[in-house]
């Protein structure tokens, strides 16, 4: 019921989401749960594929929304685990604002 609240590009937003992780984790063989680990190699995945690691947070919000529609765990905020995650999004936010296309010149 709670996807009826939201915006249907919100809706659509999150399904993304969460098809581009399903088909990561099968693409790993591994099955679909939300531990840090997998977590972190799919934001890294998706950054590899050539994507703005500026919108990470946005996709780990999304993440965290389908994991609650699943009744699925998810790294709880202040953990141990989610502490490492967005470690591995700062490493990305740091090695993509080394890419020459997002450079700024002053």
């Amino acid at each position: 019921m709670q996807a009826c609240a939201l915006e249907v590009s919100t809706a659509k937003g999150i399904g993304a989401v969460a098809r581009s992780f399903v088909a990561f984790c099968g693409a790993l063989d591994v099955p679909l749960a939300f531990r840090a680990a997998v977590i972190q190699l799919w934001l890294v995945d998706y950054c590899r594929q050539g994507w703005c690691a500026r919108s990470l947070d946005g996709r780990l919000s999304a993440l965290r929304r389908f994991a609650r529609t699943r009744r699925a765990p998810f790294p709880a905020f202040g953990s141990d685990d989610w502490d490492d995650i967005k470690d591995t999004v700062r490493a990305c936010l740091h090695k993509n604002a080394c890419d020459h296309h997002n450079m700024t010149l002053a």
